[in-house]
């Protein structure tokens, strides 16, 4: 296991471009910081253009392998909703942060555990993993998982997601929501309704 807790080679491409555009002060930039996706948890009823990637509860297989105690507060975010403030955001004639936060919603695993129990009314087969078994790479798997294997080599995708788990044991993704206040008329998705709307008897 790397002792790289967060996918760093997405974050040094980040930094590279922000670094670029710090070499073009007449150029009005912001980066975008949003919630883990939202999308994951609706798939496969769900029609999202992301790659699917179940972060630690597979709702379809009714398994979880939650990082933590499960009580961790974590932000999600539907890539629409990340969208529609993008485009606020271009179109706004306010002088644009350095740093832009999209959150929309902010639940724990456990929460998430709940709500899709209730949509499909049964049980889901739930373990934990610590923080310092994760830092170890020790993970526990989902069925989910095996879609990620089939892309990427073997050891990848468990490294991948154990960075996740400590990122939000840790509280990396209690973002402090901004732009829904900067825009109220965006209304984001929240994760109940999601939810509800597609696993609701299936």
């Amino acid at each position: 296991m790397s002792t790289r807790h967060l996918p760093l080679s997405w974050k040094v491409l980040k930094q590279q471009s922000l670094s670029e555009l710090e070499k073009h002060p007449n150029l009005e930039c912001t980066s975008f910081h949003n919630g883990y996706f939202m999308d994951y948890f609706g798939m496969p009823h769900y029609q999202s253009y992301m790659t699917p990637e179940t972060p630690f509860i597979d709702i379809d297989a009714r398994k979880a392998a939650i990082p933590g105690t499960g009580d961790e507060p974590v932000a999600w975010t539907l890539t629409r909703d990340v969208a529609k403030f993008v485009r606020k955001m271009v179109e706004s004639d306010q002088p644009s942060p350095k740093k832009s936060i999209v959150v929309g919603d902010t639940v724990s695993f456990d929460e998430i555990v709940r709500l899709a129990e209730a949509a499909r009314g049964t049980k889901m087969d739930v373990v934990y993993d610590s923080l310092q078994d994760l830092r170890a790479g020790k993970i526990s798997e989902v069925p989910a998982y095996q879609g990620l294997n089939d892309m990427f080599p073997k050891e990848m995708p468990l490294e991948m997601m154990a960075g996740f788990g400590v990122a939000m044991i840790t509280g990396l993704f209690d973002l402090n929501d901004e732009l829904s206040e900067k825009f109220p008329e965006v209304q984001p998705t929240k994760m109940h309704e999601f939810i509800e709307k597609h696993w609701r008897g299936k």
